[in-house]
């Protein structure tokens, strides 16, 4: 097994992706971290402004808002895969035909989920409730729409300028962003202090900053696309085959992802449990840091698979790896877990300790279903991933039917989905290759770690 490690390893050693390594990889990489810790530190100084209960409040209100988001912009993913194989012309075309789509089904739905929740303090705690005033409430709505909105717009043109392999220039477009985020948030914690659960400012300040962004890629956007590029949608771009290969499979790993990873999310706030809606929030943020980070990766060098594609050493490496990293970051997370909470006022306790053991088994096992679903990618289809992402979907809805009485029981459903994704995938989807073999074990490996840690020390 480590012949075959180092055997993948040395693949990277090639001159052209030596180079491409130090020029884009490595900057990606650092801007990527930097961006990250930005996000997370910029949930612990919400935590502290809000307190609690309206952090959970605030979470629940964005997760509504946000999911036309989530729903959509898997699609522009596929856009990744797909446009850096076209002609120059061919990709404006795609791109705005999509985005046309895109827009108009994301006003539609975000009008009726604005609607909705129109409604939504009924289903608030008075406290909270009483110290916001209806005509805040109002604007809160108007200006998190808004906000959501020209993020989606941003996520989409930069999502071309990604497709065009301007990689370097989009990451450091979406780390000054996270640096101004983290600084604009920083200053108003200073000047308002703790506790200040007004809702309207933060709405405000992140609105600011999106829209100054949607003013810059929509020069570079006025650039790139020539008025006459524009062309009206038509029935006929839904009967290209590159549709059925990629968008609408997208489109359903999208809609899987909302009603899966979600749901707890969501029925937390609807039962209004805040608290432990902001205590799932948090576990959520700091484990998932990880696998944001290697999913910002993966989908920053995405225009680069059908290259990677022809280098089945490169491949091999690439999957290999995500199970090295999956399961060094859950270890160090599980190992720090301690340390790291203080930062967020938590103590370990019997309940908690259990709640992040799974929490690590559930990143742990992440590295063998994201290299499942990055080959698939690879190889030119999202059908697979489709696939991967029903079974693992399906198994999380059934274990949480039965059981959802406790924050414990949202995570070990998720750990039942990933099981099952990754059985699938191993055993039903593709035939095991060397790279699943050690991908397995890997993952085992850190699992049993896992395992007698918590046993020792917990």
């Amino acid at each position: 097994m480590i012949e075959t490690i180092k055997k993948n390893l040395n693949s990277l050693t090639d001159e052209t992706w030596k180079k491409r390594f130090f020029t884009i990889i490595a900057p990606i990489i650092s801007r990527q971290a930097v961006g990250g810790i930005s996000s997370l530190l910029i949930s612990m100084l919400l935590l502290r402004i809000f307190g609690k209960s309206d952090f959970g409040v605030w979470t629940f209100l964005l997760l509504l808002l946000s999911v036309p988001n989530i729903f959509f912009q898997p699609i522009f993913t596929g856009l990744l895969r797909f446009l850096p194989e076209q002609p120059k012309d061919t990709q404006i075309e795609y791109f705005i035909y999509v985005f046309q789509v895109s827009a108009m089904l994301w006003l539609c739905t975000t009008t009726i989920g604005l609607l909705i929740l129109y409604n939504f303090p009924d289903i608030i705690s008075p406290a909270v409730i009483d110290n916001q005033a209806s005509i805040n409430w109002i604007l809160i709505l108007g200006i998190l729409f808004s906000k959501c909105f020209i993020e989606f717009l941003n996520f989409s043109i930069s999502s071309l300028c990604l497709a065009l392999q301007n990689v370097l220039q989009h990451q450091t477009i979406m780390f000054i962003k996270r640096i101004v985020e983290l600084f604009s948030i920083c200053l108003f914690f200073i000047i308002q202090g703790e506790g200040n659960n007004n809702f309207l400012n933060i709405a405000i300040i992140l609105f600011a900053i999106e829209s100054l962004l949607l003013l810059y890629w929509m020069s570079w956007l006025t650039r790139k696309i020539e008025r006459d590029h524009f062309k009206r949608l038509t029935y006929s771009f839904f009967q290209r085959p590159e549709v059925s290969e990629f968008f609408i499979p997208f489109l359903g790993v999208s809609l899987f992802s909302i009603a899966g990873k979600r749901a707890a999310t969501f029925l937390l706030g609807y039962l209004q449990l805040f608290e432990m809606l902001a205590l799932f929030t948090i576990l959520d943020r700091v484990f998932n840091l990880a696998n944001k980070f290697i999913g910002s990766f993966l989908y920053t060098i995405s225009p680069y698979y059908s290259k990677i594609n022809k280098n089945a050493l490169l491949k091999s490496a690439i999957a290999v790896n995500l199970s090295l990293f999956f399961g060094i970051s859950s270890l160090a997370l599980l190992l720090l877990s301690p340390y790291w909470l203080k930062f967020w006022a938590l103590e370990i306790s019997q309940d908690l300790s259990f709640v992040l053991l799974f929490f690590a088994i559930n990143l742990c096992l992440m590295g063998i279903v994201q290299a499942g679903g990055q080959r698939q990618l690879q190889q030119g289809t999202a059908k697979g991933l489709f696939r991967i992402s029903i079974v693992r979907r399906t198994v999380f809805f059934v274990f949480l039917y039965l059981f959802h009485d406790n924050l414990l029981h949202f995570v070990m459903a998720e750990t039942a989905g990933i099981i099952a994704a990754a059985i699938f995938y191993l055993f039903i989807q593709a035939p095991l290759r060397s790279s699943e073999n050690i991908n397995i074990a890997t993952t085992l490996c850190f699992l049993f770690g896992m395992v007698s840690l918590y046993t020792l020390a917990f």
